[in-house]
């Protein structure tokens, strides 16, 4: 099927935001899920960065309650884009966030 994320590899990383890792993690999670072959990596709720993309890896995006990456000046969705980054080919799926578990 065209466009499926089905995976054989059983190693995945899920959503560690940008925030809490850090360009240099984010950029090593990346290239190694890569390498690994048939795996993902989750963005985070802190959006896509140029370091997600760096390692080819097919992405999970996630937006959380915040809309980082997908919202509007006035902090309101953004449907433009979010069909922006529908078209980034490394992203593979959107996540959505709905709440923050313990914190909420």
């Amino acid at each position: 099927m065209a466009g499926s994320i089905s995976r054989t590899c059983s190693i995945r990383q899920i959503g560690m935001s940008f925030g809490s890792l850090g360009e240099n993690a984010i950029t090593a999670l990346s290239i190694g899920l890569d390498r690994a072959r048939g795996t993902w990596m989750n963005t985070g709720e802190g959006g896509l960065s140029d370091h997600h993309l760096k390692g080819g890896v097919d992405l999970i995006y996630q937006i959380g309650p915040a809309l980082f990456g997908v919202r509007t000046e006035d902090g309101a969705f953004s449907e433009t884009a979010f069909k922006i980054k529908s078209k980034i080919p490394q992203v593979r799926a959107f996540e959505l966030k709905l709440a923050q578990g313990a914190k909420t």
